[in-house]
Formats: structure tokens, C-alpha cells, sequence
């Protein structure tokens, strides 16, 4: 079975199945990631290899949590539509979300950061700390959610759940994402559009807030 083959077949059982496309894209970008890193001589179901994956040493907790969901709701999918006799990861129990505690970032620090982001960088602290929007909120904002308003902007929110709220932006988080719209092609929707295979899609909610962007952006001025 060619099982990068089978992506396209799994992913359009998720938008059928009324996941959002944000959802979407991250449970195939797990996914993908996964296979690209299997050797070609390697069964991609293997127990132990897909295990190895997941105790990769340098993820976070929620990272983990979050392949691993990935990957379980392929590897269910390849089980339930006969592609294969067993599920690997049925046998891979899954981990305790652990209890978080909020950690506010100080005023101090967020200041210092926008003095030193770039634009696009700029726009993603901003939305974070005076809108209060998720990293998964953040990487899906387009165009047409930007609400111009005579008393100011608002910008509509689409979050877990596809629930929808709308949140007023303060005039410094309506300046930085107008900047930031400025410094992307008109013709595409996203306020921060992917450039890598999924050219008419936004980034991956997990590249915002990465310490590579900051470095990536600064050294490119972009």
C-alpha cells in the first residue's frame, strides 16, 4: 500500500466528516511529516517505528499529543475502510493531558518583541497579546474576517468547534495586520499565507510562536 497515496483519499473523509479546514490541514501536515521520514525500506505501520516517532525527545507534551491524535485518526481510518487488518496505534494508550498553568507573558517582554519583529512578526504578537487569539486563530485569518467599522476594526474569530466570535482590535493590532496585509500579494486571502506545498493555504497553526519564524524573519527582513 502507497501510503502517501492514500492522503488525499483520507483527507477528503475529514472535510466530509465537517472537520474544519484548519483541522484538516494539521492532522495531513502530521501525517505527511511522519512518511517523509520513513524509509523507503520500512513498513510506515510499524508498532516500534511509529513509536519512535512519537518519543521524539525535543517535542513538547501538547506537540506529542497532537501527532499522535494525527496519526491515530489515520491509521483508524486505514482500519475501518479494510486498507489494513489492524490498527498499530490501537495498542498505544493514550497520554494524560497534564493540568496547565496560564503563563501571561510580561508586558516588558511583549514590548521588547515588537520593537525587534518584523512586520508579519509584529502582526502575530499583537493579535496574541491584545486580541487574545490562539495560535490556531491567528494562522487563519484572512481577509474577509477583518471587519472595518466606523468606531474601529473588528476581526471575526474562528475557533475550536468552528465557533465564531468577534473580537474589537485595538488600533495597534488594526495597524500591525493592516501592515501585514499590505506585504502580502493582494490575490492571496491569508494574513499569513503558506509558502511552502500548499501554496493557497495559510501556515500551520504550530509555526506560529516557533523561535525558527523570529529567526527566519529577522535575518530576511521579510
Amino acid at each position: 500500500m502507497d501510503a502517501i497515496a492514500q492522503l488525499p483519499l483520507w483527507t477528503a473523509w475529514l472535510r466530509a466528516s465537517e472537520r474544519s479546514e484548519t483541522t484538516v490541514r494539521l492532522r495531513e501536515y502530521h501525517v505527511r511529516r511522519y512518511l517523509n521520514g520513513v524509509p523507503a525500506e520500512t513498513d510506515p505501520l510499524d508498532l516500534e517505528w511509529i513509536v519512535g516517532h512519537l518519543a521524539n525527545p525535543r517535542w513538547k507534551a501538547a506537540t506529542r499529543r497532537s501527532a499522535r491524535t494525527s496519526l491515530r485518526v489515520w491509521t483508524t481510518w486505514l482500519h475501518r475502510t479494510g486498507r489494513i487488518l489492524s490498527d498499530p496505534l490501537s495498542l498505544v494508550p493514550p497520554a494524560p493531558a497534564p493540568t496547565s498553568v496560564p503563563r501571561p507573558c510580561p508586558d516588558p517582554v511583549i514590548r521588547r518583541a515588537l520593537l525587534s519583529s518584523s512586520t508579519r512578526v509584529r502582526a502575530m504578537i499583537t493579535l496574541a497579546a491584545e486580541a487574545g487569539l490562539r495560535r490556531g486563530e491567528i494562522a487563519g485569518v484572512s481577509r474577509s474576517d477583518v471587519i472595518d467599522e466606523r468606531g474601529g476594526a473588528s476581526l471575526i474569530v474562528r475557533g475550536k468547534g468552528r465557533r465564531e466570535r468577534t473580537v474589537p482590535l485595538t488600533p495597534a493590532a488594526a495597524d500591525a495586520v493592516a501592515r501585514q496585509f499590505n506585504s502580502v500579494s493582494p490575490e492571496l486571502p491569508w494574513l499569513f499565507p503558506s509558502k511552502g506545498s500548499y501554496a493557497d493555504a495559510h501556515i500551520q497553526p504550530i509555526r506560529v510562536g516557533e523561535p525558527e519564524i523570529v529567526k527566519v524573519d529577522e535575518t530576511s527582513g521579510s
